[in-house]
């Protein structure tokens, strides 16, 4: 394995930690702003999409289900705020 691929799942991982920090950060502020108003803040998954090589098909989503996941966490409503999607299913981000 060439070795600028080596540390690419530990900086999957340090980047997946730190948007799920941020996002709670986010989310938080907005929740306590004391103008009003009607923005939610959640994170997505959307997992593996296919981009035409052969180890992702077996593992990856199509285009058009990716897409869906990021449509239905544009569409969320004020029940969203502060979840985490992931199969188009939401859940409480953990403290």
């Amino acid at each position: 394995m060439p070795d600028r691929y080596v540390g690419l799942p530990l900086i999957f991982l340090v980047n997946r930690s730190w948007n799920k920090v941020l996002t709670q950060e986010l989310a938080q502020q907005v929740t306590k702003s004391s103008n009003p108003g009607r923005v939610t803040v959640s994170i997505v998954n959307p997992s593996f999409v296919r981009m035409g090589m052969c180890l992702e098909a077996l593992l990856a989503r199509t285009e058009g289900e990716g897409g869906r996941i990021r449509v239905s966490a544009a569409e969320g409503g004020e029940e969203t705020h502060r979840q985490y999607l992931d199969d188009c299913e939401y859940h409480p981000l953990s403290p």
